[in-house]
């Protein structure tokens, strides 16, 4: 998520690649990252001694023992935070920067990004600014009570993913159809991209009612869904990882 973060922001042409350093004990990962021209180390305190904005793109697990590790070079800085689960006040309890908390998805990377974010109690009236600017090329952002802040790992963080298992099955059923693959795969893309945009204009049931006709294609197919209780696996799925996000802050 740290790579996709890194690639986004590089897309607004804001902000040059030798203006971001990223951290990662793994080399591999550090190797990926320096074909986006990023600086990179193995140090996460060198990347918070050099940075006027850090962010703390780790495991929820981890956050403590990272947080120990860099918090004297943190006062006064702002830390963006992407970690699940860890709320404002935890972050602010374990170092003395100013915390925004974000829930980004891996869409960052081709500018499509999600994110919703919450701002800690020591942010300051500009920084809500800076957020924007530094992530304006990644994506759309929502800001939203941090009580929300479960719901939006779910929806945001999580939703790409279960709407690609969605699209995969679209895709299967094409190749099963006759498609070859690729085409199936373009076509997909495009169909999930147009119903993206007509939702921005009504409501999900009235959009459908319109697309079913009586006795048609489409309703046979929604009989199928409705009887598989497709609606209720995802609205399932969705709580699912919500409520893991509300576990994860336990177990730092």
């Amino acid at each position: 998520m740290g790579l996709a973060l890194a690639k986004g922001i590089l897309l607004s042409g804001k902000i040059a690649p030798e203006n971001i350093l990223i951290s990662d004990k793994d080399e591999e990962k550090l190797e990926l990252a320096k074909n986006l021209g990023v600086s990179t180390t193995t140090e996460n305190k060198k990347v918070t001694e050099e940075s006027d904005i850090v962010f703390l793109a780790v495991k929820p697990a981890v956050v403590r023992s990272v947080l120990t590790e860099i918090s004297e070079k943190l006062n006064g800085k702002l830390l963006i935070s992407i970690a699940a689960g860890i709320d404002t006040k935890t972050i602010e309890r374990l170092c003395g920067a100013r915390v925004i908390r974000v829930m980004p998805n891996i869409c960052a990377e081709i500018g499509e990004m999600t994110a919703c974010y919450s701002l800690g109690s020591r942010t300051r009236a500009d920084d809500e600014r800076i957020l924007k600017e530094v992530l304006a090329g990644a994506g759309k952002m929502f800001k939203i009570d941090e009580e929300l802040m479960d719901a939006a790992t779910a929806i945001c963080g999580s939703g790409p993913a279960f709407f690609l298992e969605l699209m995969r099955a679209a895709e299967d059923a094409a190749v099963e159809l006759g498609f070859e693959r690729e085409t199936a795969r373009q076509i997909i893309s495009q169909v999930a991209r147009g119903a993206a945009e007509l939702l921005k204009t009504g409501e999900p049931d009235k959009l459908i009612t319109r697309i079913c006709t009586r006795g048609g294609t489409t309703e046979r197919g929604m009989k199928v869904l409705e009887e598989g209780k497709v609606g209720e696996i995802f609205r399932r799925a969705f709580r699912a990882a919500a409520e893991r996000s509300r576990e994860l802050k336990k177990e730092i």
